[in-house]
């Protein structure tokens, strides 16, 4: 009877854990929905003429940030005594710091969105009729996806070519350190050029080469040069999917619009590819044949490079 009592407090802990822990990552992918567009306007308002630059601090940033949390999640387990839920939890000191850091900036302009809210309700609106808008959205899912399913599947693809479980790991950070990289360097490329359209279908082949090559010739090409030529390829799209919405809006408030059409239905987008690429799994037997959602999604933004024949906005207003 204990042991009933006990097994039955066990498994209402495990939902509940289950719970608290789904509920978190929904409130914070909340989080990131919501600051993205407003990043967005924030660089398109205060830096017009150098949003590009700018966008490449904001995601070293991120990089920085993915890097540690990814390098010290689990020496704070070993820490905290196998205790997951501090090695998790302990990153909410950053939102904090966060939250501190953003509160005078929102209190100082805070008056003055509200003398201009009048003036800007007409234009609140997602650009759900603009065709360049959801040329935008579909290149941001697309990239979104390469980067998820690669991060998914990188190091299984690793170990089934025969890397033990450490130098699969190795690899994914030889991706996920280029792929910062990349995503530092393209924005100052990009805010020399008025084109994006060669730097778009660049970091595409980029992609399509490095996924081709860890899937059909990991004996021919170094893994690792595989992997470093996908982290090129998937930063620099990023770099490229952020920048985009700021090129062709004149004002913070419409960058932000744009923005948020995008990242949600790029995001929804880039969600459901990993998810294909287990079925490919499943129906192949090998990651291999998951790879080749990398390669079919590759292939459609370099045909998106080729027709795309948007330019950078050069006329801004601070609103």
């Amino acid at each position: 009877m204990h042991r009933t009592n006990r097994h039955r407090d066990g498994r209402s802990l495990l939902r509940v854990t289950s719970f608290l822990l789904l509920l978190t990552a929904l409130l914070a992918g909340i989080g990131i929905a919501v600051a993205g567009p407003l990043i967005s306007g924030f660089i398109k308002h205060h830096f017009p003429a150098h949003a590009s630059s700018i966008v490449g601090v904001y995601l070293t940033g991120m990089g920085i940030g993915a890097s540690i949390s990814s390098a010290f999640a689990i020496p704070i387990e070993r820490a905290a005594h196998g205790s997951w839920s501090t090695a998790l939890g302990i990153w909410s000191i950053f939102a904090v710091i966060g939250i501190l850091a953003w509160w005078p900036i929102i209190r100082k302009h805070a008056s003055t969105d509200h003398h201009d809210a009048s003036s800007r309700k007409q234009s609140s609106k997602l650009p759900w009729n603009n065709k360049q808008a959801w040329l935008f959205l579909i290149i941001f899912g697309l990239q979104s996806g390469i980067y998820y399913t690669a991060a998914t599947w990188l190091a299984p693809r690793a170990q089934e070519i025969g890397m033990d479980a450490a130098t699969a790991g190795t690899l994914v950070t030889v991706y996920s350190i280029m792929q910062m990289i990349a995503g530092l360097v393209t924005p100052l490329m990009l805010n020399r050029t008025t084109s994006r359209k060669s730097w778009l279908l660049a970091f595409s082949i980029c992609s399509l080469a490095g996924c081709s090559a860890l899937s059909y010739f990991p004996a021919e090409v170094n893994p690792f040069l595989s992997a470093a030529v996908m982290g090129i390829g998937a930063g620099g799209l990023f770099s490229i999917a952020l920048i985009l919405p700021l090129d062709v809006t004149s004002t913070s408030r419409d960058a932000s619009l744009w923005t948020a059409m995008i990242q949600f239905g790029g995001y929804l987008i880039g969600g459901l590819l990993p998810l294909v690429s287990g079925v490919f799994y499943d129906i192949g037997g090998s990651y291999q044949a998951s790879f080749l959602t990398l390669i079919f999604t590759s292939l459609i933004l370099i045909a998106v490079s080729v027709f795309y024949r948007g330019k950078r906005y050069t006329h801004y207003s601070q609103q």
